[in-house]
């Protein structure tokens, strides 16, 4: 197979993911009013699609914790990292279940606003510090 035809067969297939993706995110709102709930499932959901699209992409991704007991036995923890690309939240998504923090912009950007939505993101103002401490509140829940 050239290498034109091998990178349309994978714009195919990734392409497809995603549309899945944004239809089962879609259901899932539609699915569970309660808003906990709601994150309860897609959370779970982001993380399996993040696991098959990068086996899809030949990753082979093994995580080594410095301290496995933080994220033994189904315990909650916030982890601050600051992100190189955009592959870095697939790989956080496949490891571990996340909920992702990012700013209204995102959410207010086409397409990647919806994306950023089903996955489960919490969207903050960061152009108003006042709106920190309310913002940090609603994310703990």
């Amino acid at each position: 197979m050239n290498k034109a035809v091998a990178t349309v067969k994978n714009l195919t297939v990734v392409n497809s993911m995603i549309a899945r993706y944004m239809v089962k995110g879609f259901l899932l709102k539609k699915k569970y009013k309660d808003p906990l709930e709601w994150r309860r499932h897609a959370v779970k959901y982001v993380g399996q699609v993040a696991r098959d699209m990068l086996k899809f992409l030949n990753f082979d991704i093994q995580y080594n914790y410095s301290r496995p007991d933080l994220f033994a036995n189904g315990k909650k923890y916030f982890m601050v990292c600051n992100h190189m690309s955009y592959m870095d939240i697939p790989f956080l998504s496949a490891g571990e279940d996340a909920v992702f923090v990012t700013s209204v912009e995102m959410q207010n950007t086409p397409f990647l606003g919806d994306i950023a939505g089903f996955g489960v993101s919490y969207f903050v103002e960061r152009r108003d510090r006042s709106k920190g401490p309310v913002d940090g509140k609603d994310v703990a829940k």
